[in-house]
């Protein structure tokens, strides 16, 4: 072949080297953020990035493989052995095994909590969450002596959390508004290595059309996103299984869900049927007509619920469709909410002769021990 048609042959394999080497870039990059639970996904945060969230989670600054004692059961301490550690051994012997071994967990009005439903389902491989907390985004970049500044602003929003079990709204809110921790997110990531998960990836998102996601990174300035938002939070235990959190903020409100149909496409793709999931210190938003459809979807995908009082109110389950395990005392609520005691609950709690309790203090009785806990069974048809 002459030299002179070799060249147009070089520029074409020049081009198509340059146009492969940019798909297999891409390639690389779509897999840090779809969701396949598949262990050669790349592992997207650094030691200096976990380091951040580990010495807020009370290790120690310059070995964040040692725990700074001191540090940790000042934060955790009476949390851990209080509330997670009769949990843990409470949900062995009362929870059926196909209930507490759940891969899926749906966890609505949830905030940031994640070391109460880890300790109940610990095989959990995906969990959905959603409150009105915006997201956030990952803020370990800002590196260790931030981290340190930072620390009282971090305790002060876990303040209600360590202490009654669930973050009250109005405190939540005027909290994740700061600069340090603007959402749920940095207290996400400092739950999961508390529990000793290794971060992969945090990854922002708005939904679309039909539920889909799109990937975003949050704007400096803060600038106001029209649309539901939501993070998505990869992690491993073992370094095989990759594990997902997505937390969505939205109101979960009938007439705010008719504006945003692209929540409801999104939970109905990635809710599964014979679901599991959990409720508590929900407000007794569920017992509202206000709040039927994200009502009517729980019963709907769920097989298990388990919830306290504040959850679906034990009128919306059908008869004869639900069979339900009860632990603790029904006792009315709390001053602050009225109204929502439920007179059939109270008389299906009065009827039961062996009623179990409860040996550790969640939930809106938290100061005086009548806690109560249902979980409703899905009878099969």
């Amino acid at each position: 072949m002459k030299r002179k048609n070799l060249i147009p042959l070089i520029i074409l394999l020049v081009q198509f080297s340059i146009i492969n080497w940019g798909c297999n870039q891409n390639k690389k990059e779509d897999q840090s953020i779809v969701i396949n639970n598949q262990a050669n996904k790349k592992i997207l945060f650094d030691e200096e990035s976990t380091n951040f969230y580990k010495f807020w989670a009370g290790y120690s600054e310059g070995n964040a493989q040692q725990l700074n004692s001191n540090t940790y059961n000042y934060i955790w301490g009476k949390m851990d052995s209080n509330l997670l550690s009769p949990i843990k051994n409470w949900k062995k012997t009362s929870l059926p095994q196909s209930c507490q071994s759940t891969t899926f967990l749906f966890y609505p009005f949830s905030g940031p909590d994640f070391l109460i439903p880890n300790t109940i389902f610990p095989n959990v491989k995906h969990m959905i969450m959603f409150g009105l907390e915006k997201p956030g985004k990952d803020i370990s970049k800002k590196g260790i002596d931030f981290a340190k500044r930072t620390m009282s602003t971090m305790q002060k929003s876990l303040r209600d959390y360590c202490t009654k079990s669930y973050f009250i709204t109005k405190n939540m809110s005027a909290d994740l508004k700061n600069d340090t921790l603007s959402g749920v997110t940095p207290l996400i990531a400092t739950f999961l290595v508390k529990e000793n998960f290794k971060l992969v990836s945090i990854k922002n998102f708005k939904l679309i059309s039909k539920g889909e996601k799109l990937y975003y990174t949050p704007d400096v300035n803060n600038k106001k996103i029209d649309t539901v938002v939501g993070v998505e939070i990869n992690y491993t235990k073992d370094g095989k299984d990759i594990l997902c959190i997505d937390y969505l903020s939205f109101n979960a409100e009938d007439n705010s869900l008719k504006l945003h149909e692209e929540v409801l496409d999104f939970l109905n793709n990635q809710v599964p049927p014979e679901t599991v999931s959990y409720i508590k210190s929900a407000s007794y938003l569920l017992h509202y007509s206000s709040f039927s459809m994200i009502r009517n979807l729980l019963l709907k995908k769920s097989k298990f619920i388990l919830q306290d009082d504040t959850g679906i109110a034990y009128d919306f389950f059908e008869n004869n469709k639900w069979r339900f395990n009860l632990w603790g005392i029904y006792e009315k609520p709390i001053k602050d909410f009225s109204g929502v005691f439920q007179k059939r609950l109270d008389s299906l709690y009065k009827s039961q002769n062996n009623l179990y309790p409860l040996p550790f203090n969640m939930g809106y009785h938290y100061f005086d021990g009548k806690q109560n806990l249902l979980l409703a069974e899905k009878i099969a048809q």
